[in-house]
C-alpha cells in the first residue's frame, strides 16, 4: 500500500520505517523542518535499538521518504496514520491540540477522502468526533479507524511487527477491514472492534499495569515490616499462571512517556463521565511515593550526605532508550544535590547530554568511573552493562561499599561476595529475622466441605 504516517516521533517513525520494511511506500511527514533533513540523512532523533538500521534500509531502498508537506504526503495514501503526541495538561486530561492541528490540515489541504488511522492515545469518543469534524467540513466520506499502539520503549520496533495482538476499531466495516488486509502478513491476532473500545483498550491495558506495578511495590513496602524478600514473593505469585511474573519487580514505580499520562488521562475521563476511578487513584498514589522512599533508603545508607560523593547508574527511565520523561533520576539526583552530595552519574544512551538535564553532575565514562570514591552506588535504571561489571573492582574505587539498588538487578548474594553491602526496596540485603518458634501442638481446623 501507499502509506502517510504523520508524525516521526517514537511511535510515528517506528511504525513508519517497520511498514517500510514489510514492502510498502511510505511517506513520514513531520513540521519540523531540521528533524526532516536529519531524517533524510538517516539520523535518528532518540535512541531505540534497531530502528535508526530499518530507516537506513528504507531511504537505501526508496520505501520510506521524509517531508515536511503534508499535501504530499497524503496525496496518493491508501491510508494515513496520526501519530503525534498526545501529552497530559495540567489536569491530566490528554491535550489533542497535536492531533487537531492534523485534522486541520487535511481540511486544509483538500485531498480526496482517506481512510485515517488513528494511532496517537486519544480519549474514549475521540475518532467520533474527528469523522464527525471531516465529514461536515468537507463535506465528503471520511473513515476514521482507531489502531492503537502498545509499544514497549526499548523494544519498540520488536513490538510492532510482532506485537502480542493488533486492534482495530471502526464504525465502517469496509475501512476496518481495509486496516486489517494491512496487516495480513503479520500472523497475529486481530481483534475488530468498535472505535470506542479500540480507543479503550489502550488506556485498560496502561492502567492495569500501572496498578500490577503500584501494588507489588505496596506489598514490598510491607515485606520490609515483616522482615521478607519481595524478590520471593514476586516469584512466588508470578508461577501462577492466573498471574505471571511480567510487571512484579519491586522498585522505583512506573515512569515514561506512557503510563503516567495514560493513568492520568483514564482518571480524567472517568471524572467526566460521573465515575470515581478509586484503584486508578491509588496506584497513582503509591508511584508517587516510590521516589520518596529510596531516597529515605539512601539516607539510611549514606546518612552525612553533605560532602559526600554518591554513583548514580542509570538516568532514563527504564534501559535500551535514553528517554528521561518521569524517569526517577529527574527527581532523585537533585533531591541529592539539594543535600548537598557530590553525584557522579553514568548513562550508556543518556552519555554526555545529562550536563544539560543535571546541571553541576559529573558525567562519568563508565560505571567504574562514577563509582570512584564514591560513598554508595545508587542503580536507577537496569541497563544490562551493570550485570557485567567488576563489582569487586567497584568495590576497590570507593570510599565506603555501599550498593542501593533501585531496580533489584543484582543478587544479593552476588554483591556481598564482592564485598559490598547491598540495600534494595523490599527488604534487599538485609538479614532474615528469627524463625516462628515451633509449637508443641499445631492448632487444629475444621475441614472444609468444598
Amino acid at each position: 500500500m501507499n502509506l502517510c504516517v504523520i508524525g516521526s516521533g517514537y511511535v510515528g517513525l517506528t511504525a513508519a520505517a517497520a511498514l517500510a520494511s514489510r514492502g510498502h511506500r511510505v511517506v513520514c511527514v513531520d513540521k519540523d523542518a531540521h528533524k526532516v533533513r536529519s531524517l533524510r540523512q538517516g539520523a535518528v532523533p532518540f535512541y531505540e535499538p534497531g530502528v535508526q538500521e530499518y530507516v537506513a534500509r528504507g531511504l537505501r531502498t526508496g520505501s520510506l521518504r521524509f517531508t515536511t508537506e503534508l499535501a504530499h504526503g497524503v496525496a496518493d495514501a491508501d491510508l494515513v496514520f496520526i501519530t503525534v503526541g498526545t501529552p497530559a495538561d495540567d489536569d491530566g486530561r490528554a491535550d489533542l491540540t497535536a492531533v487537531d492541528q492534523v485534522v486541520e490540515g487535511l481540511i486544509e489541504h483538500g485531498p480526496p477522502p482517506k481512510i485515517v488511522v488513528v494511532k496517537s492515545t486519544v480519549p474514549v469518543g475521540t475518532g467520533d468526533g474527528l469523522e464527525s469534524r471531516l465529514r461536515r467540513r468537507t463535506g465528503l466520506t471520511w473513515h476514521v479507524v482507531s489502531n492503537p499502539e502498545f509499544l514497549r520503549e526499548g523494544s519498540a520496533l520488536t513490538d510492532y511487527l510482532h506485537p502480542d495482538r493488533i486492534v482495530i476499531g471502526a464504525a465502517s466495516p469496509d475501512a476496518g477491514e481495509r486496516v486489517r488486509q494491512l496487516y495480513a502478513d503479520f500472523h497475529r491476532p486481530i481483534l475488530m472492534v468498535d472505535r470506542r473500545t479500540a480507543e479503550l483498550i489502550k488506556y485498560v491495558a496502561n492502567g492495569f499495569l500501572a496498578v500490577r506495578i503500584s501494588l507489588i511495590n505496596e506489598i514490598s513496602d510491607f515485606c520490609e515490616q515483616v522482615g521478607v524478600d519481595v524478590r520471593e514473593i514476586s516469584e512466588g505469585i508470578g508461577l501462577d499462571h492466573r498471574i505471571g511474573p511480567h510487571f512484579l519487580r519491586a522498585g522505583l514505580g512506573y515512569g515514561g512517556s506512557c503510563f503516567p499520562k495514560d493513568v492520568a488521562a483514564l482518571i480524567s475521563q472517568f471524572r467526566e463521565h460521573g465515575a470515581r476511578p478509586r484503584i486508578l487513584r491509588a496506584a497513582q498514589r503509591v508511584n508517587a511515593k516510590r521516589r520518596r522512599r529510596f531516597l529515605q533508603l539512601v539516607r539510611e545508607s549514606v546518612p552525612q550526605l553533605e560532602g559526600a560523593t554518591v554513583a548514580v547508574w542509570g538516568l532514563s527511565f527504564k534501559p535500551d532508550t535514553d528517554d528521561l520523561r518521569h524517569a526517577p533520576s529527574l527527581d532523585i539526583v537533585p533531591a541529592l544535590q539539594e543535600k548537598g552530595a557530590r553525584v557522579r552519574v553514568y548513562d550508556p544512551a543518556v552519555g554526555a547530554a545529562a550536563a544539560e538535564v543535571f546541571p553541576g553532575v559529573y558525567v562519568a565514562a563508565s560505571p567504574i568511573d562514577a563509582a570512584v570514591g564514591a560513598s554508595a552506588v545508587l542503580v536507577l535504571t537496569e541497563w544490562s552493562e551493570f550485570r557485567h561489571v567488576d563489582l569487586a573492582h567497584v568495590k576497590q574505587v570507593m570510599a565506603r561499599p555501599v550498593v542501593i539498588d533501585g531496580r533489584r538487578m543484582f543478587s544479593p548474594d552476588e554483591v556481598h561476595k564482592s564485598g559490598l553491602e547491598y540495600r534494595a526496596p523490599g527488604r534487599g540485603g538485609l538479614p532474615r529475622p528469627a524463625p516462628f518458634p515451633s509449637r508443641a501442638h499445631a492448632p487444629s481446623y475444621p475441614q472444609r466441605s468444598d
